[in-house]
């Protein structure tokens, strides 16, 4: 009697551990490879063999970029190669700034980021010279940052975070407002009014 019931535990046992196994499988490769299109698979084709071990999250992400890279254009698709190759070239600390920086500007207001996007575009369009020029005095900027006492950093720091929060929380209209008066203007008179808008903003809240 005693074996019996031995034998019935160690069934049960091994029946419990094989079905959690099953649902383990599962919730890991959610999605069947051979349930993705063509245009899905040659975009993914370098995790064909690797799919099934593939978190579902993970592979619903790689999906969607999957879908976007086919609706891209071939130019978009070139600079968007040249981009994770610049990617892949970059530190560890270069990597983790420019997460940051696309964290940052996917948290921006749609016409901040129809500005901000128009101004890189401008910036393609300017001659080998001219960006050259533009990139040392913003690497010179940078050096001078870096050189600060860590004090008056942590106070800057301070300072553009309240400065992106403000910008951030204004309404619609005043959003709008502000985009109209920035139309035209170079980035250092840009940036100028929008410092100006701001401290008017803190006076009279003051």
């Amino acid at each position: 009697m005693k074996n019996t019931k031995q034998s019935h535990y160690r069934l049960l046992k091994t029946t419990l551990l094989g079905m959690s196994l099953s649902l383990l499988t599962l919730s890991v490769s959610a999605v069947e490879w051979t349930s993705l299109n063509k245009k899905q698979q040659k975009a993914l084709a370098e995790y064909e063999y690797t799919w099934p071990d593939i978190p579902e999250t993970e592979q619903l992400t790689l999906i969607r970029k999957a879908d976007r890279w086919a609706e891209m254009s071939p130019e978009k698709r070139q600079k968007a190669k040249q981009r994770m190759a610049k990617l892949a070239e970059m530190s560890d600390e270069e990597r983790a700034e420019f997460k940051k920086r696309a964290k940052r500007f996917k948290a921006l207001p749609e016409d901040e980021k129809r500005r901000l996007k128009e101004r890189r575009k401008k910036f393609e369009n300017l001659s080998e010279e001219e960006k050259a020029e533009i990139k040392a005095q913003m690497k010179a900027k940078k050096e001078a940052f870096d050189a600060l006492p860590e004090s008056e950093k942590a106070q800057i720091k301070a300072q553009r975070k309240a400065q992106r929060e403000f910008f951030k929380n204004l309404d619609k209209a005043e959003r709008k407002a502000l985009s109209e008066q920035m139309k035209g203007l170079s980035r250092e008179e840009a940036k100028q009014l929008r410092q100006r808008y701001y401290n008017e903003a803190m006076e009279k809240n003051s």
